[in-house]
This record gives C-alpha cells, structure tokens and sequence, in this order.
C-alpha cells in the first residue's frame, strides 16, 4: 500500500453510502481507559504541514464532536490525557467482471472488463500523552469519490470518523 501524508487524497472524499465505508480497531487490552478524560491533537510536523487544510480541518472537527458526544474534553497538550493523531494513505484497486453470450452448446464468447479505482485509509491513533505509546487505533476504508461536492466530503468525512470511533474507548473485557 502507498502511504503519504498529505491529507489531500481523502479530500476526494469517501463515496457517499455509509455502509461503503468499513472501520476497524485494535488496543491494548492491559491499559486502564476509564483514566481518560480529557485530549489534545498531536503536533503535525514534516510532510504533513502541506496537508490540505480543508481535509485536516473537516477531519478534526468530526473527531472533536464525537470525542465531545463521548465525554472528552478537548485541551491543551500538556494537560491531555491522550493525543490523537491522523494518518491516511490510498491503494489502487481492480474489479473485474465476466459475462459470457452465447450457451454452452452452441461456443460462445465471454468478455471481462477492468474497473480501476482508489480506496483511502482514514486511521486515528490515540496515543498515551505522558507515556507516548499508542494505545488504540481506528481506521475506515472506502472508495474515493473525485465527484464529491464539498457538502458530500463534509458528510462522508463525518460518516468515516463516526464509524472509527464507534468502540472507543473499547469497553472493559470486548
């Protein structure tokens, strides 16, 4: 998988139905996250300083409403409890699709056609502010629309986001 920084691919914004959008996640499972309570975003440095803006700003205020509706406080770094921080990446994909004319008893011919498009990895870390190690990880997959109207990025950033933060913080013992 080609993994880059610039937030500007998912810009392209997921297709537009939910259940195109697939989310997972994985956490320690020794670490105790009814500690926390409150957060901060991680400092973007390097490549990432030439994210696109607009993708970087509709990603974080979805992650800042959810993490709110959930009970976090946003804060100042030194003060948080955890950081949260942002990776996305893209991968080609291919489908392909056979259809035949014709029977079995008279030949035939069938055809195959190549549809290629890109799939984008939306994936937040949170990480332990004073220990500095990751502690849980969400990530949501989904077909990149170049066709998306703002509004539409706008909806499907939020659908992405609502479906990787969907378990946490996991609950004890799932």
């Amino acid at each position: 998988m080609k993994w880059n920084a610039l937030l500007a691919l998912v810009a392209l914004g997921f297709t537009a139905a939910c259940s195109s959008i697939s989310a997972t996640s994985d956490y320690d499972q020794g670490y105790d996250f009814s500690a926390l309570h409150n957060y901060a975003w991680a400092e973007i440095s390097g490549e990432k300083q030439q994210a696109d803006q607009l993708t970087l700003r509709r990603v974080m205020e979805a992650t800042d409403q959810v993490l709110a509706s959930k009970g976090f406080a946003k804060t100042d770094p030194g003060q948080a409890s955890f950081l949260t921080a942002i990776q996305t990446g893209t991968e080609e994909q291919h489908e392909y699709t056979t259809y035949g004319t014709g029977g079995w008893r008279f030949g035939g011919m069938t055809t195959t056609t190549e549809q290629t498009y890109d799939e984008g990895t939306l994936i937040l870390d949170i990480v332990d502010a004073k220990k500095k190690e990751l502690i849980w990880r969400g990530s949501a997959n989904g077909i990149l629309d170049p066709g998306a109207s703002t509004q539409e990025k706008t909806e499907n950033v939020q659908k992405a986001v609502t479906k990787i933060l969907a378990d946490f913080p996991p609950k004890p013992g799932t």
